[in-house]
């Protein structure tokens, strides 16, 4: 993107004056002036030293490693070692310049005035041009910047030429470098106009005015330390409006649109809206732009639309146009029975024409096809039949009496609903198939077939058929074949378990309080198993339990002596078991003996 007068981004400025490109990097005060023959570069020493140099040295302030060949000796001068750093370019061979010894002759500075005509003999006396170098015009500058190559430079090219363009040239370039190192020269004036520097109309030539300029823009201010450099400025009286624009106003105003200055006071349209520069605030003050009242009155079936005005873009004008949808409903379609025979037009609107649909039937405001179903009384089912009224051209409806269909499927009857024609099939039991034949079972009802039991349950307000499956308890693989037996319903294998309850006997010493007996006595107790079981029953829906215990079925009583450690001795009785039992009743009370 192409800018004319320079820009700020990121901490970067660039500023053009016309001749001299401008770049400064405030963050790091480093400042770079380029006028297309000499440039220049300040960078502060405290950030810079020993770390950055390029072809004209190094960032030392020591001048005795400036201006280097590339094997790393002095030049004689700047100018001299850029010769050996040039790149081979095939495309370009003239630019290869080989280093030659600059011509032999005297640089003596003569006493002689600016304005003392030299004798015609070429370069017997210096150029008038080149005097000014050495001038007092540039003193100021002889104390930052020695004249001496630059004066050497301008009067090897004047004798090589008698164009006064060269020595202009290397004055110039004198002159940007001074200027950069803060030592501006008015030194055109002191050329009788061989050297002129142009300004457009409405600029005028500065010698030494800062490249950041007073603007509208920032308040009429500039910065205390800004470098200065020669330029076309704004004349006394005007001041720069805006460091882009580069226009010369006389009094700081609002900033249109477009970027161009408004004068105070000045009014003016923009985007259809009147805007107006306050003389006062300097700010811009911007309305709706006004518009003539517009008036339509657009016929039957015509809309008011606003369309662009080729006169007035902002202020848009009202057109008519057609809108089918604003016209009058009337006639606009044809009714049930009818359709439309012609359509004619007046204008926008539309007007049709309808005729009878014949052959069809019409039955309240609804068309009904010859053999269409047609909405009739209840309990009576009606047709559009072919038959046709030759009154009305339209056919007849034909009405039967509903014919009700009472068959229903197993476990259903035929019930009557009240206010209606015809009844349903409601369900009333379940269907179960036993054996290949299928039997009725009533709500409540259960039937069993081979080790399953099915009942009839309502659920949700319908009926279901409920199936349940036996489920036989762990059967023992190893049962003795003697004891496998059947379920009372046959579905299940049981291991029968044989009793073998009896009494067993135990050695024992028997003991009370700080007694005992002399010698072991013989207790017995019953052990064994006894048949129990727990069955579930399809009929009763629980398990049936079956829970026998062995228990002490005849006992009798004994007696035994026990000494006692006081040395005396007391009789003790105990039940001694003869045989024992499995009982259905478990309890753990002996009988009486």
């Amino acid at each position: 993107e192409s800018v004319e007068e320079g820009f700020a981004k990121d901490g970067i400025v660039a500023t053009s004056t016309g001749v001299i490109m401008v770049i400064e990097m405030l963050d790091i005060g480093s400042f770079v002036s380029f006028s297309g023959f000499t440039f220049f570069i300040m960078l502060p020493y405290e950030l810079f030293q020993g770390n950055t140099e390029g072809q004209c040295g190094s960032c030392s302030n020591d001048r005795s490693d400036d201006c280097r060949k590339p094997n790393g000796q002095k030049a004689d001068s700047c100018s001299e070692s850029a010769i050996y750093w040039q790149v081979p370019d095939i495309n370009n061979p003239y630019c290869r310049v080989q280093p030659t010894t600059p011509p032999t002759m005297s640089t003596t500075v003569p006493t002689t005035s600016v304005g003392a005509t030299p004798t015609p003999t070429p370069c017997s006396f210096p150029s008038p041009l080149c005097q000014l170098i050495i001038s007092d015009t540039f003193a100021d500058c002889h104390k930052v910047l020695s004249p001496k190559k630059f004066y050497d430079n301008c009067l090897i090219e004047t004798c090589q030429s008698f164009n006064d363009s060269l020595s202009c040239l290397y004055i110039d370039m004198y002159a940007s470098l001074c200027a950069a190192n803060g030592a501006c020269a008015d030194w055109r004036s002191k050329t009788e106009g061989k050297c002129p520097y142009l300004c457009p109309k409405d600029k005028v030539y500065a010698p030494c005015a800062p490249i950041h300029p007073q603007t509208c823009e920032n308040g009429l201010t500039h910065e205390q330390n800004d470098h200065v450099a020669e330029q076309c400025a704004c004349p006394e009286g005007s001041v720069l409006f805006s460091s882009h624009t580069g226009l010369c106003v006389p009094e700081c105003g609002c900033m249109g649109p477009d970027g161009s200055p408004k004068p105070p006071g000045s009014k003016w349209t923009s985007n259809c809206q009147e805007c107006t520069c306050d003389p006062l605030t300097i700010s811009i003050h911007c309305k709706p732009q006004d518009c003539p009242p517009t008036i339509h009155d657009c016929a039957k079936g015509y809309m008011p639309i606003s369309v662009v005005n080729s006169n007035d873009r902002c202020c848009p004008k009202i057109t008519c146009v057609c809108n089918t949808s604003m016209c009058s409903n009337e006639k606009k379609i044809c009714e049930a029975g009818f359709h439309v025979a012609s359509i004619s037009y007046d204008g926008c609107c539309g007007n049709i024409t309808c005729e009878i649909t014949e052959f069809v039937c019409l039955v309240n405001g609804s068309v009904y096809e010859s053999g269409m179903i047609v909405p009739g009384k209840s309990c009576e089912t009606c047709t559009c039949s072919s038959v046709t009224d030759p009154a009305t051209k339209r056919n007849v409806v034909e009405c039967k009496p509903v014919t009700c269909n009472t068959d229903c499927p197993m476990g259903h009857e035929y019930q009557i609903k009240p206010g209606e024609c015809c009844g349903n099939c409601i369900q009333v039991a379940c269907i179960v198939i036993i054996n290949g034949t299928a039997e009725i079972l009533e709500p409540g009802q259960t039937k069993e077939d081979n080790c399953k039991q099915y009942k009839c349950e309502p659920k949700n307000n319908i009926l279901v058929l409920v199936e349940t499956i036996e489920r036989c308890p762990f059967f023992d693989p190893d049962c003795n074949p003697d004891q496998i037996e059947w379920t009372q319903n046959g579905c299940c294998k049981i291991c029968k378990q044989i009793p073998d309850c009896k009494p067993y006997k135990n050695q024992t010493l028997i003991r009370e309080n700080e007694c005992v007996s002399s010698e072991t006595v013989e207790l017995t107790y019953c052990g064994g198993t006894c048949p129990t079981s727990s069955v579930y029953s399809l009929k009763e829906k629980a398990f049936k339990h079956n829970c026998n215990c062995c228990q002490e079925f005849k006992t009798h009583k004994k007696e035994v002596t026990l000494t006692c450690l006081n040395g005396t001795t007391i009789i003790s009785d105990y039940l001694y078991v003869d045989e024992c039992k499995c009982k259905s009743e478990c309890n753990f009370e002996a009988p009486a003996s």
